[in-house]
């Protein structure tokens, strides 16, 4: 009779899921990480950058968000109708988005059509042409969408929670910027942060799907070029400055009341995260959460 197997311990389940990716790092800084997975017929490729609002200055907020924009307008061999046609008409999908600490763009492909497509992510990534025309309509375009989230009460109400947390520092600012930011970031200023940060020691390609650890690094090492800098950037930390409650209310002409709490977290490498997370789980996560029980199962004060 076959034997009955003991459950892995967190140690085994680690090594396991560590066997599930390989993990190199080239000569000139970029980092690649893969993950074989031979029963798909597509790959799904992402170039992470470690940089986004977290990195701003003030004067310049939202400049990640907005170069991430222009990145998709075309470059020296390429148009914009080109990149997407490049991608699209293969009958991929390619998209991007910002974070505080990240910038991230994504495309994914059959499988037959990897090596071409990390060559239109490499083209994007390096060699992006931030022309003139491109950037005035641009920042129309992100006008339009920071005050679109302005228009959406529960955006908005989140964007004035964590200025409420952190007041006077980059994590308090909205990721898109603000109205007066976009409308001052000059083209030279676009161009000298794409410089600072759009560097191979600051790019992880993580590629997953029916492909090879060697070939993804072939190719990265063809399409990623760039010799550059060698050094991450360095992380900016965040200060937790409150002393006490802080309030803020805002007026909108709307429907319904929009309410957000917030205190400090843990840091992600403190053990006791876990218990934070379940915490949560148990206070508002899910159906059977106290929060959603008691304001709209037992009160019916809201739908969500």
């Amino acid at each position: 009779m076959p034997t009955k197997q003991s459950p892995m311990t967190d140690s085994q389940q680690a090594a396991q899921s560590h066997k599930m990716y390989k993990k190199t790092r080239l000569n000139n800084g970029l980092t690649v990480a893969t993950h074989q997975m031979p029963e798909r017929a597509s790959v799904s490729l992402g170039i992470w950058l470690r940089v986004g609002a977290r990195y701003e200055k003030e004067d310049i907020s939202g400049i990640s968000h907005f170069l991430e924009h222009l990145l998709f307008k075309g470059t020296e061999k390429r148009s914009c109708e080109e990149l997407k046609q490049s991608i699209e008409g293969i009958g991929g999908s390619l998209n991007g988005f910002t974070a505080q600490e990240l910038t991230c763009y994504l495309a994914r492909v059959p499988g037959k059509y990897l090596a071409s497509a990390l060559d239109v992510l490499g083209d994007m990534v390096l060699n992006a042409n931030l022309a003139p025309q491109d950037i005035k309509t641009e920042r129309k375009v992100i006008l339009e969408e920071i005050r679109m989230y302005k228009d959406l009460p529960g955006d908005f109400v989140m964007e004035q929670l964590m200025k409420l947390l952190w007041p006077g520092q980059p994590l308090g600012r909205n990721i898109s910027g603000e109205i007066k930011t976009i409308r001052g970031i000059s083209r030279e200023q676009l161009l000298a942060y794409k410089q600072g940060f759009y560097q191979p020691a600051n790019i992880v390609v993580v590629a997953c799907g029916d492909l090879k650890h060697r070939q993804v690094l072939e190719e990265c090492k063809r399409c990623f070029y760039s010799s550059g800098k060698t050094q991450r950037n360095k992380f900016v930390p965040a200060g937790q400055r409150q002393t006490g409650p802080r309030l803020n209310f805002r007026v909108k002409d709307i429907k319904q009341t929009h309410l957000a709490l917030g205190l400090y977290g843990l840091p992600r490498n403190d053990p006791a995260r876990f218990i934070l997370g379940l915490l949560h789980i148990i206070l508002g996560a899910n159906m059977s959460s106290r929060l959603f029980r008691e304001v709209r199962e037992e009160r019916g004060l809201a739908y969500e």
